[in-house]
């Protein structure tokens, strides 16, 4: 009886520690030939400061950080053509995002990115990579020179694809043509 008893709960301990221990990664990659920006509208807006601190590292003389509603991880950039050299690229590739190239409005919750072309944007890392998605983000917009196009909901979340090659979920934007965009 103590053995059964012994050998369940080693089996929940092992099954609990194995599921959650790999990081997940998401991404956009922009393949196409220019430069294309992705606006994240966030469900619930988060101060100025505390963008800046979280996502930009900037940091900042103020205690007064809020409790994010959800977990905010640097974001970073690889290029393209590195993402199937090693699966480690998030560690040995990755670029800082230049400052200019993303910025957050406080009062709409929209956090733009330029998306350089060639370029792979990571926007989250955590356990699971659709609880950012699904519970943090309310829309998707992709703008270029050619108009914009808007993604909810699911339509978000299956945007995201699985890529063996980087063991991350990316999304690609690649040829997409102006009777794509509204």
């Amino acid at each position: 009886m103590n053995k059964i008893f012994l050998y369940s709960v080693l089996s929940c301990i092992f099954i609990s520690l194995n599921s959650c221990s790999k990081l997940i990664y998401l991404g956009i990659l922009n393949q196409e030939e220019y430069s294309v920006t992705v606006v994240i509208k966030l469900r619930k807006n988060i101060s100025q400061l505390a963008f800046k601190s979280k996502i930009l590292e900037i940091e900042s003389d103020s205690d007064k950080i809020e409790e994010l509603p959800f977990r905010l991880s640097k974001w970073f950039r690889v290029k393209a053509e590195l993402i199937n050299s090693s699966k480690k690229y998030y560690d040995e590739f990755q670029e800082n995002i230049p400052n200019e190239h993303i910025n957050y409005n406080e009062k709409t919750g929209e956090i733009n990115i330029e998306l350089s072309k060639g370029y792979a944007y990571f926007i989250h890392e955590d356990y699971n990579y659709s609880n950012f998605i699904s519970e943090y983000v309310g829309e998707i917009r992709l703008e270029s020179l050619f108009g914009k196009i808007s993604y909810s909901g699911l339509e978000v979340q299956n945007a995201f694809s699985y890529d063996k090659d980087c063991d991350c979920y990316l999304w690609k934007l690649k040829r997409v043509k102006r009777s794509h965009f509204g």
